[in-house]
């Protein structure tokens, strides 16, 4: 099964230079969920007027560089999901699983320092905030599903990456 993914916004922008994207093509991404059912996602590519950057558009419910929904990949790193459960005794393997939780934690400093970037530049944080102890990660993944997509959003959105 094959879904099309379309992006809600009216002109998409690139996020190194703020000009606006043009669709390039599509292509097909693999999607899995619990139990490692497979389908797949047509994404689009976009290419921006200014820069000439190729884009990919990613729904929110996949993550750049990972084949599993957000969801699953959520699952696991909270605890929700572990190897030992029935549901996913296969997909996705132990070593898959804990890859995703060394990924995450190797990764927490730059969420949120990226995090806070993103809202010091955009969202008119203060810079007190900014300098902060304070987990904006901490924060996203306590208030439950979804963390994922969002952190993915705003960072990747904001032409910064989550190292693999």
């Amino acid at each position: 099964m094959i879904f099309l993914c379309m992006s809600k916004e009216a002109i998409a922008t690139c996020p190194h230079c703020g000009h606006p994207l043009a669709y390039r093509d599509s292509r097909r991404r693999v999607w899995r969920i619990h139990g490692g059912d497979k389908s797949y996602i047509l994404i689009r590519r976009l290419k921006c007027s200014h820069c000439k950057r190729h884009h990919t558009e990613l729904p929110d419910i996949l993550s750049p560089y990972k084949h599993y929904a957000a969801e699953v990949i959520e699952d696991v790193v909270d605890g929700i999901v572990d190897a030992d459960d029935p549901e996913t005794e296969d997909y996705p393997c132990e070593a898959t699983m804990k890859r995703w939780h060394e990924w995450i934690g190797r990764n927490v400093l730059h969420i949120d320092g990226s995090l806070k970037s993103v809202g010091y530049r955009m969202l008119d944080f203060s810079e007190r905030f900014l300098k902060s102890g304070a987990s904006l990660l901490s924060e996203l993944r306590n208030t439950g599903a979804g963390w994922l997509g969002t952190i993915n959003r705003i960072i990747y959105n904001s032409g910064g990456f989550v190292p693999v």
